[in-house]
């Protein structure tokens, strides 16, 4: 195994994807063992994006961006294509490299539904290698709470979160849990090629597709089914945990805005709600739909807006199904979708 030389070392410390043709070149290196080759580019590999982590978050005021800049998703498609070359030529430890990933702090949602959806580290890895770490878990919950108001045109209010788990038996959860091949690297290649940074369609259109992916990832290991390992248990508790407390913040800030008629709710073009998303995921059997669909109609149905006798006198008049706001009756409508009419009636 050869040490890092100076040249290997001033690489690493690069802090942009300027690392993607030297990785390149280490696809074709051949004086250099596969071991030596494997060693070199996994380091690279990972500080660098370690580094474009940190950058991230200093150009976002020291916040975690729900989007990168379009440039950097391309950077991003292109660097993860040379890694998965990498890998297929034994020139990549992808286990240390999953390793190191998962002990990044404040990861871009995007560039974990990236590495999850290009098969190189499932999104419920990192949950499940970070479960112990509350920062790291309530900063997923608030990004992914800010991704689904953001769909409904709602600005997410900070809320406090909830307790991320407990992770006791530590083993490699990308062996234990597969739901089926990601299909959706193709699809987000079509994105970027024809999107610029100004194009809100195609922004709207890249944030469905993130949002619809790692919900429905998350809902279907938190309902696996049958006898289970004590991982595949708790990562599935920690999905749960997270899954339910985002729908209850994201639901209880989409309703405010409706109902509470505090600010005004502006519904994307071409809008869809993540309700309807989902039913168009086919991996997502209606009995796993079913009860999640109906704890949104539950919570929708139990909401207590906040409206003095005054105001529940004079717009008493507006609170009808056919007045109520567009994103709400959404909702109400996706969520009746699974449901049997026969036992509804």
């Amino acid at each position: 195994m050869c040490p890092l030389n100076k040249e290997h070392r001033k690489i690493i410390s690069s802090s942009d994807f300027v690392i993607i043709p030297v990785l390149q070149g280490y696809a074709e290196e051949s004086c250099l063992s596969r071991e030596s080759v494997s060693l070199i580019t996994t380091n690279i590999c990972a500080k660098a994006l370690e580094d474009n982590v940190l950058t991230f978050r200093s150009q976002c005021g020291g916040k975690c961006p729900l989007l990168l800049g379009l440039n950097t998703q391309k950077e991003l498609a292109d660097l993860t294509a040379v890694v998965k070359k990498l890998v297929l030529m034994n020139k990549f430890r992808i286990h240390s490299f999953r390793l190191k990933y998962c002990e990044m702090d404040a990861i871009p949602l995007q560039l974990l539904w990236h590495f999850h959806c290009t098969d190189l580290v499932m999104f419920t890895s990192y949950i499940y290698h970070n479960a112990n770490r509350k920062e790291v878990i309530d900063r997923i919950k608030c990004s992914l709470v800010e991704l689904l108001c953001s769909l409904s045109g709602v600005a997410a209010c900070d809320a406090e979160g909830v307790s991320s788990g407990t992770n006791e038996h530590m083993m490699d959860v990308d062996e234990i849990i597969t739901v089926g091949d990601n299909e959706n690297n193709k699809f987000n290649s079509v994105i970027l090629d024809g999107m610029r940074d100004s194009d809100e369609d195609g922004l709207l259109q890249l944030k469905q597709v993130i949002a619809s992916d790692l919900v429905s990832f998350l809902l279907s290991v938190a309902q696996v089914p049958g006898p289970s390992t004590a991982g595949i248990k708790s990562c599935a508790k920690n999905c749960d945990d997270i899954l339910e407390n985002v729908i209850d913040r994201a639901m209880d800030n989409i309703l405010a805005a409706s109902l509470n008629l505090t600010s005004e709710v502006k519904v994307p073009r071409d809008h869809k709600n993540y309700l309807s998303l989902l039913l168009n995921v086919s991996t997502l059997s209606a009995d796993l739909l079913e009860p999640f669909l109906t704890s949104h109609l539950v919570i929708t149905l139990t909401y207590k807006p906040h409206v003095d006798v005054y105001g529940a006198v004079s717009k008493q008049d507006n609170w009808t199904y056919k007045k109520s706001p567009a994103i709400l009756t959404s909702i109400i409508g996706s969520s009746n979708t699974c449901w049997d009419s026969t036992l509804a009636i």
